[in-house]
Formats: structure tokens, sequence, C-alpha cells
């Protein structure tokens, strides 16, 4: 998952809502979806946390 970036799991994340919501996903496709879904999600959510990790202010930093 390393190798995908944010932008591309976003836009996959999307095209997989996008299916659900038009009712385009087979029942039999319906849970490996759901699955890759939530692994997106997750891996978009991380990224995020991380970035704000990096962008908060630290707390023991003295501001000038």
């Amino acid at each position: 998952m390393n190798e995908l970036s944010y932008e591309e799991a976003l836009t996959e994340l999307q095209t997989i809502l996008q299916e659900l919501q038009n009712e385009q996903v087979s029942i039999d496709a319906l849970s490996a979806k759901s699955e890759r879904a939530e692994v997106l999600l997750t891996y978009c959510q991380k990224k995020l946390r991380d970035l704000n990790a990096k962008l908060a202010p630290k707390e023991d930093t003295p501001t000038p």
C-alpha cells in the first residue's frame, strides 16, 4: 500500500463509493469492494494524521 499516493488512494475510494451508491457492484463483489474501501480509508486517515502531526506546533517549542 505504501507505493500508492494519497491522491491515488482517495480516487480509488471515491470510485468504489460511487459504484456502491449507483448500485453498480454485484453481490459477489460487494464484500471485496467493502474490504478494499476500508483499507483505503484507513490508509488515507493515517496519511492525514501523520501530516497533521508534522504540521502541528510542538507544545514544548516556545513561540516567537
